[in-house]
């Protein structure tokens, strides 16, 4: 069940590089962290939101080359905000696109 609430995008991201920062250090990745400006207050499930950063920006370390780094960002794009997580992985082989929602499915 999805319980929104109003989010401080700043503070969530911020929280998130707290929260992999030792991470990324025993890896030597260094983790990046860009806001744009004036970033809103938004309505959303603030944990859900955080678990899914968590969880995408902990696989870009994981599976990402150690030294090079990790970098979250959080802009506005016309009304909407965009969240973005940049590694230097290879990426998800083409021939592993068609799998990629499936349960279970690893690539």
């Amino acid at each position: 069940q999805i319980e929104t609430e109003p989010v401080d995008v700043p503070s969530i991201v911020r929280g998130v590089i707290e929260l992999l920062r030792p991470e990324a250090d025993s890896r030597g990745q260094p983790l990046e962290l860009e806001l744009g400006e004036n970033l809103p207050i938004i309505e959303a499930d603030g944990k859900r939101l955080k678990q899914a950063l968590v969880n995408l920006a902990s696989n870009a370390l994981k599976f990402g080359p150690e030294e090079r780094s990790v970098v979250i960002r959080a802009f506005t794009e016309g009304e909407f905000v965009v969240f973005e997580i940049q590694d230097y992985g290879s990426g998800i082989h083409q021939q592993d696109l068609p799998h990629l929602f499936a349960p279970y499915f690893r690539c």
